[in-house]
């Protein structure tokens, strides 16, 4: 999934790209919805080829894990604008 018009340039992610460094607080709204998804994991990073934010989610069901993508472009949303 891609969020257009976020702000990637203000994304900064770890070498690995499975946590964002910055804004600290993505990451930390990041863990909580991890947390509430069953086998939760949700990483974010800026697109290399267009102006947006990829999020990257998975859970131990297919709605789990749409609804912590869901939650992520929210994520997104609040802490980039």
């Amino acid at each position: 999934m891609a969020v257009s018009g976020a702000k990637k340039a203000t994304v900064v992610c770890s070498d690995d790209e499975t946590r964002a460094l910055a804004p600290a607080a993505l990451q930390a709204a990041l863990d909580g919805e991890m947390a509430k998804a069953p086998q939760g994991r949700c990483f974010v990073r800026p697109s290399g080829t267009e102006d947006c934010v990829r999020v990257y989610a998975e859970a131990a069901t297919q709605d789990a894990a749409d609804a912590l993508a869901a939650a992520a472009v929210i994520a997104i949303n609040t802490h980039l604008s």
